[in-house]
């Protein structure tokens, strides 16, 4: 079987963790699998979904599934499964619409739910779409072993000074303010960020405002090893993210 993946951006991050992890499940059952983003590439995703190919479309974050399977509808693709990544209440209301729409009609053929709390998101939606929603909890690849990165000589943090870490993309969901704000609550502490994205200026001016930028430390995104290096270096891990829509950082 070909399987076509699709993902609204190609980023580090948990839906990237995740496409890897189904390709190489796939990949090791025989069945051959491609991965594209939709941004920035609408045409030549349409003209790969539309050249009939693939067998089978799975697609990640809700933009993407609402072109893939619109796309794949008329190609013919018979399976059109979106993945739920997120609640309906962290997507745009546009967004949210379109893909219960999508869910309750039959665009999209199966919908996976990624957690028990995902799934009783849905609870209100049309029974059409609740019975076309499978639930399948995303599991996690342990990270591999730690590269040789210090992060606490490279960051300039002396040994016995607490470090907090927390990882995911700078966006409102992951509530990486939060954390931020804690800093002054902290005297000494520092805090790494493992990730990029759209908050990241937002970030840096909350923490100059609360005068706690030689304590904020963005790493960008790093690969598995760097991470498991990060992770050994700290004290503490944090994990503010929310299931709501956040308003940008002050």
């Amino acid at each position: 079987m070909n399987v076509l993946q699709v993902v609204t951006r190609d980023e580090p991050g948990g839906v990237q963790v995740l496409t890897e992890m189904v390709a190489e499940g796939l990949g090791r059952r025989g069945h051959r699998v491609e991965t594209m983003q939709l941004a920035g590439n609408l045409p030549r995703l349409a003209s790969t979904v539309l050249s009939r190919r693939h067998d089978a479309i799975l697609s990640y974050r809700v933009a993407a599934g609402i072109f893939a399977s619109a796309l794949a509808l008329p190609a013919g693709i018979s399976l059109r499964c979106a993945h739920l990544t997120a609640i309906p209440s962290a997507m745009r209301p546009h967004w949210r619409l379109l893909d219960r729409l999508w869910g309750q009609s039959g665009i999209h053929t199966t919908i996976i739910a990624n957690s028990v709390s995902t799934q009783h998101s849905i609870a209100t939606y049309p029974e059409a779409y609740q019975r076309r929603t499978l639930l399948i909890p995303h599991g996690v690849a342990p990270l591999p072993a730690p590269n040789n990165t210090n992060w606490r000589h490279r960051l300039g943090i002396p040994a016995n000074t607490p470090l907090l870490v927390t990882s995911g993309r700078l966006a409102a969901q992951k509530n990486h303010a939060t954390a931020v704000a804690a800093l002054p609550l902290l005297p000494g502490a520092h805090l790494a960020i493992a990730g990029d994205g759209e908050l990241r200026d937002a970030l840096v001016a909350q923490a100059i405002q609360r005068g706690v930028s030689d304590r904020l430390h963005l790493l960008g995104n790093l690969d598995r090893p760097a991470l498991a290096a990060l992770l050994t270096s700290a004290d503490i891990y944090l994990f503010p993210s929310t299931g709501r829509v956040l308003a940008s950082p002050a």
